[in-house]
């Protein structure tokens, strides 16, 4: 039976339109720019691929929308407000360092202020480091996406010479040294996944595909995740414990405040930064979707209907897939043994990555629009939508 096309409701944006939006230097409007131009291309793919399986411009979307929270700051108040509310242990840490500062002024002292203000500021160089993330990736994925889009608004003709002209715009050369070979083999098996009938080798052709770009996009995004999770809060607390006593303690006494804290401030701040890179990684490893939020620390939920994937995908075939998923996923055939230790890891991301891609290749709820009607014909006008994003 032939598959039942998905209306089109918004135009894809153009390559120059998706280039447009990655120059933009304000990265909360762009964000959500860069999220809905992603579903955009996600339904306009469907002409080329039919609406089976997705691309990987699916799980763009929801990965976009999720960083979107952290880029906007929306849940970052909250966090710390819960940290700071849990962690018992600041009061007497805070009074250990006022203990020790007595010894050298009995005017010096600390609050639990300094804590605040060094998480926050923290936060900001993570959020910053999230929306360079995502800018990265949009920049230069959504660009040849859109090339697919407006190269096969109908069928292919399926020659050498068509195929040639889609991969031409790509470098070669390795991810490492700014090159796209990755891509360039994925946007191979998207052609020939437009020319293939068969269901179960067209669906490995795309989650081959799919699994190329994700591959391609978490080495390119190795440094800004390392950034996100690893930001060094004890440098940080430091810096804001000196500023606020230097506007307490007389100048002439400013060089004994390293000495006065010396016992007591590295094991303070350890603690906090530890348990904060927790919490906050535990935030950022998360991907909501529409009908599931998702624990990357965790193994791939299995399907509703209790598989861990489509019927097309629960074996695999074709061989240069079989030999990219020997390299990449640790645990073949089964999302058992998927949860991402290390998120800042590669190999720990993309085990979990091609676990997921292949189990919701055929979700249809990832073609749910990102945002309500009413907040998209705002944000076209160039402005901010309301509500909940």
């Amino acid at each position: 039976m032939p598959e039942t096309k998905l209306a089109i409701r918004w135009a894809p944006p153009t390559p120059e339109q998706a280039n447009a939006i990655a120059a933009e230097l304000d990265p909360a409007p762009r964000n959500l720019k860069i999220t809905q131009s992603y579903h955009e291309l996600t339904v306009a793919l469907t002409r080329a691929f039919g609406p089976t399986n997705v691309s990987w411009c699916a799980y763009a979307t929801y990965a976009s929308k999720t960083a979107g929270a952290f880029i906007r700051g929306e849940e970052v108040p909250s966090l710390i407000r819960k940290y700071v509310a849990a962690a018992d242990h600041l009061d007497a840490g805070v009074l250990g360092l006022n203990n020790a500062l007595r010894t050298l002024d009995e005017k010096a002292h600390v609050g639990h202020s300094f804590v605040v203000t060094a998480i926050e500021r923290v936060m900001g160089d993570i959020t910053r480091a999230v929306g360079q993330g995502n800018l990265i990736v949009f920049a230069e994925l959504a660009p040849p996406f859109a090339r697919l889009c407006q190269l096969f608004e109908g069928p292919p003709k399926g020659t050498a010479e068509e195929k040639a002209g889609l991969l031409s715009m790509f470098k070669r050369g390795s991810v490492e040294e700014g090159g796209q070979d990755l891509l360039i083999e994925a946007f191979t098996h998207y052609y020939d996944a437009m020319l293939e009938r068969d269901a179960k080798k067209k669906a490995e052709l795309l989650f081959w595909a799919n699994a190329l770009v994700g591959y391609h996009e978490q080495i390119r995004l190795q440094g800004p995740i390392v950034d996100s999770l690893r930001a060094p809060l004890v440098d940080t607390l430091s810096l804001v414990l000196h500023e606020d006593l230097r506007s307490k303690v007389p100048e002439h006494k400013h060089g004994g405040i390293v000495g006065a804290l010396e016992s007591v401030f590295a094991p303070f701040a350890k603690r906090i930064e530890c348990e904060w890179q927790e919490l906050s990684t535990r935030f950022l490893m998360t991907l909501t979707l529409p009908t599931v939020t998702l624990d990357l620390g965790k193994d791939v939920p299995r399907l509703p209907e209790g598989n861990d994937f489509p019927s097309d995908l629960a074996t695999i075939e074709t061989p240069g897939l079989v030999a990219l998923l020997e390299k990449l996923d640790r645990t073949p055939n089964t999302s058992k043994g998927s949860a991402a230790g290390d998120w800042g890891l590669l190999a720990d991301r993309m085990n979990y990555v091609v676990d997921f891609f292949r189990s919701r290749q055929q979700d249809s709820t990832l073609y749910e629009q990102p945002f309500s009607d009413e907040q998209v014909a705002v944000l076209k006008t160039g402005k901010l939508p309301q509500g909940q994003l």
